[in-house]
């Protein structure tokens, strides 16, 4: 005979959490024409307030199953049109960005009460840039990339047998070449949206969509 279990012994109740949203009016005017401009000014000032990993940012893939597919991922160049970010084309998220290379990018800056939330299309960048940035990594780093497998089952032992091969192999190089299974993504925005705290949850919420190669602008309630 199964017990019975009282929900209630399990449930959180988060209700009373609260925060205070206390910034100042976010001044869209400069930037009614280049959102990927206001896009490198939080970047620069999330840099500059020393938020932890100011690059994270939640990239949302469409599953193979259909199922919407999220992930942390980092940042590693801001451009006027788009975000660049690497990874192993042949994992999941590379897999369903061929799929479907429409994603969705979310940032978080708790400490600035700012998000952003972007719409936008991957393609794959030039072998050359991903070999380039590639060979930039440390050497660690480099090993790891070769060794995994990403999103494949694996045991440790066998992922740290790979490891130690590659570098016995390689330990009289610099840099390892990149493997053509790895490489860049470049993801350029055709929607994206600031969010910025406000008192009494009178938030700011301006989204860009790109129509053509012209940004229409709107204001959203919060």
């Amino acid at each position: 005979m199964h017990n019975s279990i009282n929900r209630k012994e399990y449930d959180m109740d988060l209700r009373d959490i609260r925060q205070d949203y206390m910034q100042k009016p976010l001044d869209i005017s400069s930037y009614k024409d280049t959102p990927g401009k206001l896009l490198e000014v939080w970047f620069e000032d999330a840099i500059r307030e020393d938020l932890p990993l100011p690059n994270a940012v939640t990239l949302s893939t469409i599953g193979l199953d259909d199922f919407p597919n999220a992930r942390v991922v980092l940042v590693k160049e801001v451009q006027h049109d788009g975000l660049v970010i690497y990874t192993d084309y042949e994992s999941i998220k590379g897999l369903e960005i061929d799929k479907n290379n429409h994603v969705a990018i979310t940032i978080l800056w708790k400490g600035l009460e700012r998000q952003i939330r972007i719409k936008a299309k991957c393609e794959k960048i030039s072998y050359e840039e991903s070999d380039k940035y590639f060979r930039s990594r440390p050497k660690g780093s480099q090993i790891s990339a070769v060794a995994s497998q990403q999103s494949q089952q694996v045991e440790y032992a066998e992922l740290s047998a790979r490891s130690e091969a590659l570098e016995k192999k390689y330990k009289n190089v610099q840099s390892l070449p990149c493997p053509k299974n790895w490489g860049g993504y470049r993801c350029t925005f055709y929607q994206i949206e600031f969010w910025q705290g406000r008192p009494n949850r009178l938030h700011d919420r301006f989204q860009f969509s790109k129509n053509d190669l012209v940004w229409n602008l709107e204001r959203l309630s919060p």
